[in-house]
């Protein structure tokens, strides 16, 4: 389950339907499933925003088949980790 998105659009369209149809104390589910749904989407778009990366090649010209140094400098700008 990488992309759980398609089985959370399942499960709510499943609640609502039950809770359509079946009883009304069922909203809470498709309203947890609704949430879920948006933080997962929502919250790695925010993550992401406040990262920076910056790559450089400690020597401008390498041939293939040598190693070449390379650093990676990631800079977090938010005060949560990602």
């Amino acid at each position: 389950m990488r992309e759980p998105i398609g089985f959370l659009v399942i499960a709510g369209v499943l609640a609502l339907c039950c809770a359509m149809f079946l009883n009304e104390f069922v909203w809470m589910p498709v309203v947890g499933v609704a949430v879920a749904l948006v933080l997962g989407t929502v919250w790695p778009w925010v993550a992401l925003r406040g990262l920076e990366a910056k790559l450089t090649w400690e020597s401008p010209r390498a041939r293939e088949g040598e190693p070449a140094r390379v650093r990676l400098t990631v800079r977090n700008r938010c005060p949560w980790p990602v």
